[in-house]
């Protein structure tokens, strides 16, 4: 079992949909596609909607103050979200 094996294991256990951190997220079907686990990383639920004029997906904390971290994302494409 590898790290990125514990950590999605983890994430599931506890109800959350991947990672987020700063400007930059996963979600649990591509966990970790920067290939590294980072200490800033943190779990969170995922949101849709419409960010930046465009529909997406965010992973965010789910304690954040109203208009904290969001990690948005430009794989919205490759998601196949519309």
């Amino acid at each position: 079992m590898t790290i990125k094996d514990m950590v999605a294991d983890r994430l599931r256990a506890d109800g959350y949909d991947g990672l987020c951190r700063d400007k930059c997220g996963c979600r649990l079907n591509d966990l970790l596609p920067c290939g590294k686990l980072d200490l800033r990383c943190r779990p969170g639920r995922i949101r849709y909607g419409t960010f930046d004029g465009k529909q997406t997906w965010i992973i965010v904390e789910p304690n954040s103050v109203r208009g904290g971290r969001r990690a948005t994302l430009e794989r919205t494409q490759r998601e196949g979200i519309k």
